[in-house]
Protein backbone atom coordinates (compact mmCIF):
# COMPACT_ATOMS: atom_id res chain seq x y z
CA UNK A 1 0.00 0.00 0.00
CA UNK A 2 1.20 3.54 -0.75
CA UNK A 3 2.34 5.50 2.26
CA UNK A 4 1.36 9.16 1.72
CA UNK A 5 3.37 10.35 4.71
CA UNK A 6 6.62 8.83 3.40
CA UNK A 7 6.16 10.28 -0.09
CA UNK A 8 5.37 13.73 1.30
CA UNK A 9 8.76 13.89 3.05
CA UNK A 10 10.70 13.59 -0.23
CA UNK A 11 10.07 16.61 -2.43
CA UNK A 12 11.72 16.69 -5.87
CA UNK A 13 12.24 20.45 -5.73
CA UNK A 14 13.93 20.39 -2.33
CA UNK A 15 16.27 23.42 -2.18
CA UNK A 16 18.74 21.44 -0.09
CA UNK A 17 19.22 19.03 -3.01
CA UNK A 18 20.30 21.78 -5.44
CA UNK A 19 24.00 22.23 -6.20
CA UNK A 20 25.36 25.17 -4.23
CA UNK A 21 29.03 25.27 -5.23
CA UNK A 22 30.12 26.84 -8.48
CA UNK A 23 32.22 23.78 -9.30
CA UNK A 24 29.16 21.52 -9.03
CA UNK A 25 27.19 23.75 -11.39
CA UNK A 26 30.13 23.85 -13.79
CA UNK A 27 30.27 20.05 -13.84
CA UNK A 28 26.56 19.87 -14.66
CA UNK A 29 26.98 22.33 -17.55
CA UNK A 30 30.06 20.49 -18.78
CA UNK A 31 28.19 17.18 -18.76
CA UNK A 32 25.28 18.77 -20.64
CA UNK A 33 27.49 20.30 -23.33
CA UNK A 34 29.61 17.17 -23.79
CA UNK A 35 26.48 15.03 -23.96
CA UNK A 36 24.87 17.19 -26.63
CA UNK A 37 28.09 17.27 -28.65
CA UNK A 38 28.35 13.47 -28.45
CA UNK A 39 24.80 13.21 -29.77
CA UNK A 40 25.69 15.59 -32.62
CA UNK A 41 28.85 13.68 -33.55
CA UNK A 42 27.08 10.32 -33.36
CA UNK A 43 24.28 11.49 -35.64
CA UNK A 44 26.75 12.96 -38.12
CA UNK A 45 28.71 9.70 -38.12
CA UNK A 46 25.48 7.76 -38.60
CA UNK A 47 24.41 9.96 -41.51
CA UNK A 48 27.79 9.68 -43.25
CA UNK A 49 27.86 5.92 -42.72
CA UNK A 50 24.37 5.54 -44.12
CA UNK A 51 25.25 7.63 -47.16
CA UNK A 52 28.42 5.61 -47.80
CA UNK A 53 26.52 2.33 -47.53
CA UNK A 54 23.90 3.46 -50.02
CA UNK A 55 21.06 4.17 -47.59
CA UNK A 56 20.88 7.91 -48.14
CA UNK A 57 17.10 7.91 -47.62
CA UNK A 58 17.67 6.84 -43.99
CA UNK A 59 20.41 9.44 -43.56
CA UNK A 60 17.80 12.16 -44.02
CA UNK A 61 16.62 11.45 -40.48
CA UNK A 62 20.05 11.88 -38.90
CA UNK A 63 20.88 15.35 -40.24
CA UNK A 64 18.13 17.20 -38.34
CA UNK A 65 19.31 15.63 -35.09
CA UNK A 66 22.87 16.82 -35.71
CA UNK A 67 21.85 20.33 -36.68
CA UNK A 68 19.48 20.66 -33.73
CA UNK A 69 22.18 19.50 -31.30
CA UNK A 70 24.77 21.91 -32.70
CA UNK A 71 22.26 24.77 -32.73
CA UNK A 72 21.38 24.00 -29.13
CA UNK A 73 24.99 24.27 -28.01
CA UNK A 74 25.47 27.48 -29.99
CA UNK A 75 22.26 28.85 -28.47
CA UNK A 76 23.58 28.29 -24.96
CA UNK A 77 26.40 30.75 -25.58
CA UNK A 78 24.74 33.21 -27.97
CA UNK A 79 23.86 36.63 -26.67
CA UNK A 80 20.15 37.33 -26.60
CA UNK A 81 19.05 39.87 -29.20
CA UNK A 82 17.02 41.67 -26.54
CA UNK A 83 19.90 41.86 -24.04
CA UNK A 84 21.76 45.10 -23.61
Amino acid sequence: MHDAKASASVHPADPAALPRKSSDRAMIWLALIIGVLVVALASIAAAVTLILTGHSDFANGAWPIATAAVAGVVGLFAKSPTAD
